[in-house]
């Protein structure tokens, strides 16, 4: 079952993801093979790591139920027990990425960033959405 991105999670990952102090050092930063874009594969690990990291209080790499909780303290704790795929009470980053990735958790994300649909983000399309959610 794909994941439908909320308005709030549009906003949150896009805000976590891009949290440097300007767009385009962010961009730079996203754009690790420095080839000008920003690839899928760019844009879905730095917003993984991003809410992973939003999560991971004490930067242990282990995001537990109570990490999660005071991250998330409206939402079901059932979210939290998917991204748990081993079931051992904490959620790795592998655990969240695979998560992320089989359940296309950040596609309207990345489609909202890539509206030429060609697979990258260019300067430009990283702009447009930076400043249609008012972030950066």
């Amino acid at each position: 079952m794909k994941h439908q991105a909320t308005p709030w999670l549009v906003a949150t990952a896009g805000s976590l993801a891009l949290l440097s102090c300007t767009a385009t050092s962010t961009f730079d930063a996203t754009d690790t093979n420095s080839d000008g874009r920003i690839s899928t594969p760019e844009m879905q690990r730095i917003l993984t790591e991003s809410v992973f990291s939003a999560s991971d209080a004490n930067r242990d790499g282990q995001v537990t139920l109570a990490e999660w909780r005071a991250a998330n303290p409206s939402d079901d704790v059932s979210i939290f027990n998917d991204r748990d795929l081993n079931r051992d009470g904490v959620v790795t980053l592998e655990e969240f990425t695979k998560h992320v990735a089989d359940n296309g958790t950040f596609d309207e994300i990345i489609a909202q960033l890539d509206p030429g649909e060609d697979g990258t983000v260019s300067i430009a399309d990283f702009d447009a959405f930076m400043l249609k959610h008012k972030l950066g």
